[in-house]
């Protein structure tokens, strides 16, 4: 386990799903954010695809209307993509089914 204290974390999970995505390689990313908001953030600091990612969040209008276009609310039995988003929906009893892939937790005060 690594922890990293940043003034803009969003900055720095950007940065990381920027990277991996320009490597190509390695492992799919697992971000657990208990905001759309700031996972609209980080696909926009980024410019993420809507085939770069998925995006799991309560499946509520508001949500689904704040999304960038192309996006669309996900379920975890949907296939695992390169970069994957979560918000407190899916943090206590979900499964994650994925032999390559990295977790991280990121805290946006």
């Amino acid at each position: 386990m690594h922890k990293i204290k940043a003034p803009s974390p969003l900055r720095v999970a950007a940065d990381m799903c920027r990277n991996r995505i320009i490597d190509n390689t390695g492992a799919n990313y697992h971000m657990f954010l208990n905001s759309v908001r700031g996972i609209i953030e980080i696909i926009q600091m980024v410019s993420l695809r809507p085939e770069d990612c998925r995006i799991i969040c309560a499946d509520k209008k508001d949500n689904e209307k704040i999304l960038p276009t192309g996006f669309k609310i996900a379920s975890t039995t949907d296939p695992v993509k390169t970069i994957n988003f979560y918000t407190s929906t899916c943090f206590e009893g979900c499964d994650i089914m994925d032999r390559n892939s990295r977790t991280f937790i990121i805290c946006d005060p």
